[in-house]
């Protein structure tokens, strides 16, 4: 059988024989590999930059060494958030997690410190499966735990100058050489969701921007469009 490649909206599909590989273009990776009549994925792949610690690791002080990592793993996830990020560090296990009922709640509600709108943010499965796995790592969580601790100073969030050490290492780590700050994480989901079809009017309710245009040029939107012109134009 020969090689079939099949280029969708928001997939890219190849298909051979007895296999088949499925690229999503919102996920930036592989969602799905079928092999001999099985599907081998249940989720798109992500880099992992966290294990689950041993004695020796708490005994020789790696977990402080080493906090960095831990975070830069749940940052990965904060892609999909369109929070800012000095309202991400300061978000705590209790306005995520319900300890009594040992689940996690459907929505996260932010007062923006900078807007003071309030933003209701869905949980989705795979923020959950996240935060879960560094959930069973810990010996312990309150409910004023912060989700991304300082790991010098007890009781605090992460500073924004380390979280955005953290991007950055990241970014460097998967290769991406172009300049990255907390901020692009917000931006990320935006346009990747513009990209996906998401209706102008949802992006500005969701920014809270007063105008579309607004969030043209927040979202580098309106460089995409010129660029697509001088791109496709052919004289």
């Amino acid at each position: 059988m020969a090689l079939r490649i099949v280029i969708g909206d928001v997939t890219i599909g190849i298909q051979g024989q007895d296999f088949s590989y499925i690229f999503s273009v919102g996920c930036g990776g592989m969602e799905s590999l079928y092999k001999d009549g099985k599907e081998w994925l249940y989720r798109s792949p992500r880099p992992a930059f966290w294990r689950a610690t041993t004695d020796n690791d708490r005994g020789n002080g790696f977990v402080f060494r080493s906090a960095v990592w831990s975070a830069a793993d749940r940052f990965v996830r904060c892609v999909k958030v369109t929070a800012r990020i000095n309202d991400i560090l300061h978000i705590t296990w209790g306005d995520v997690y319900c300890g009594e009922r040992r689940r996690f709640y459907t929505h996260l509600l932010i007062t923006e410190k900078k807007t003071g709108k309030e933003t209701r943010i869905l949980i989705n499965k795979e923020l959950q499966e996240t935060l879960l796995s560094y959930r069973t790592t810990q010996p312990s969580i309150a409910d004023t735990d912060y989700l991304f601790p300082s790991p010098r100073k007890t009781g605090s969030p992460l500073s924004r100058y380390q979280a955005y050490r953290i991007v950055r290492k990241a970014a460097e780590a998967v290769g991406i050489e172009d300049v990255i700050r907390c901020h692009s994480l917000r931006k990320t989901f935006g346009y990747h969701a513009w990209k996906m079809g998401t209706p102008p009017a949802l992006l500005m309710e969701i920014y809270n921007h007063s105008s579309f245009q607004i969030t043209k040029h927040y979202l580098g939107i309106e460089q995409d469009d010129k660029d697509a012109v001088f791109r496709d134009i052919q004289l």
